[in-house]
C-alpha cells in the first residue's frame, strides 16, 4: 500500500498535537508564573539551583574563560568612562547645563535617507 506523502504521520501528528498543548499551556500562565515569583518557597528553590549552576559552570567551563570575578572591596566608587573624557569647553558645559537643545543624531551611510532627529523626536 502505497502512503500518500501529505497526510501526517501518527508520529508528526502526536508531536504537533503535543507542541500545541505546550503552547497553550504557556500562553495562559501569566498568572501562575506570577503567583510562582512571589512564592518564597519557589524563590528559594529557584536560588539554590543558581548556586549549582554556577558551580557545574565552574566545573566543566577552563576558569580562563569564564567572566572574571571582583570581590566587594575590587569595586570602586568613582568609574572611569568608557572612551574619551567629556570636553570641558564652556559650548560643552552650556549644552549640558541647558539640556542639550542644540544636541542631534545623524544617521548617514547605507541607509535609504540620511536623517536628523534632535533628543525630543528621539
Amino acid at each position: 500500500m502505497k502512503k500518500n506523502s501529505f497526510l501526517p504521520s501518527r508520529r508528526k501528528f502526536v508531536l504537533g498535537a503535543l507542541q500545541a498543548t505546550g503552547l497553550l499551556f504557556l500562553s495562559g500562565c501569566e498568572n501562575i508564573f506570577s503567583a510562582l515569583h512571589q512564592n518564597k518557597r519557589v524563590l528559594s528553590i529557584l536560588e539554590s539551583i543558581e548556586g549549582a549552576n554556577l558551580w557545574l559552570g565552574r566545573l566543566v567551563t577552563p576558569k580562563n574563560k569564564l567572566a572574571r570575578e571582583f570581590s566587594e572591596k575590587d569595586i570602586s566608587r568613582f568609574f572611569k568612562p568608557n572612551g574619551n573624557p567629556p570636553p570641558f569647553n564652556l559650548e560643552y558645559i552650556m549644552n549640558a547645563m541647558s539640556g542639550w537643545p542644540l544636541w542631534r543624531l545623524e544617521v548617514g551611510g547605507l541607509v535609504k535617507g540620511p536623517k536628523s532627529f534632535s533628543l525630543e523626536e528621539i
